[in-house]
């Protein structure tokens, strides 16, 4: 599965666990390192926003000998959920503005924080594009238009177990984004840590 982030994984995750004929993970294989991290059994469901930044190394290790889901949300809130999460300690987003963009997050205004949260969605949602455009077996999941396209979903897959259950899972918010409070006082304390 393959998504920005912010976009419902985790509820993703927890739907198909309940799938009696696949395995399911959530980025648990994020810290391996070459092809074995791509080494995934047979009837297995691979949730790991952060295989957008390998998809070269996807295509040379897996390429279209898998099912594609492209996760999404809509756009204006998937960017606010990253803004709101930015300060979070091991927030991919910040290190996207501070080690890619060369951009540190404490000092931008919040209008250029949101140019680079746009920047950030644009690269990966083309990225994913352009991985997918060729692949046999590939689908997008609306995140908004869960109770049409998990449907669509269990058909793609073949999946089988408890239907009702894990549509169920949809209704649920998991890993919601944390207040804005809860930011502002990891902010400040990076700040006095930073220069004091």
């Amino acid at each position: 599965m393959l998504c920005s982030g912010r976009t419902g994984s985790f509820t993703f995750y927890r739907s198909c666990q309940i799938l009696s004929n696949f395995t399911v993970s959530h980025e648990s294989k994020s810290h391996i390192t070459g092809s074995k991290r791509f080494d995934l059994p047979d009837q297995h469901i691979e949730i790991d926003n952060r295989l957008v930044w390998q998809l070269g190394s996807l295509e040379r290790y897996v390429g279209d000998n898998a099912h594609y889901v492209h996760l999404k949300r809509e756009r204006a809130e998937v960017k606010k959920s990253f803004i709101k999460r930015v300060y979070q300690p091991k927030s991919i987003f910040y290190s996207y503005c501070e080690a890619i963009k060369k951009s540190t997050p404490e000092n931008l205004k919040h209008e250029e924080l949101a140019s680079l949260a746009d920047d950030f969605l644009d690269n990966i949602e083309h990225n994913i594009d352009h991985f997918l455009r060729d692949k046999t077996h590939r689908m997008d999941f609306q995140l908004e238009e869960y109770e049409k396209a998990f449907p669509e979903f269990w058909r793609f897959v073949n999946a089988k177990g408890d239907y009702e259950q894990a549509l169920a899972e949809w209704s649920e918010k998991h890993n919601p984004s944390r207040s804005n409070k809860t930011n502002l006082n990891y902010d400040l304390k990076r700040m006095v840590k930073r220069y004091f």
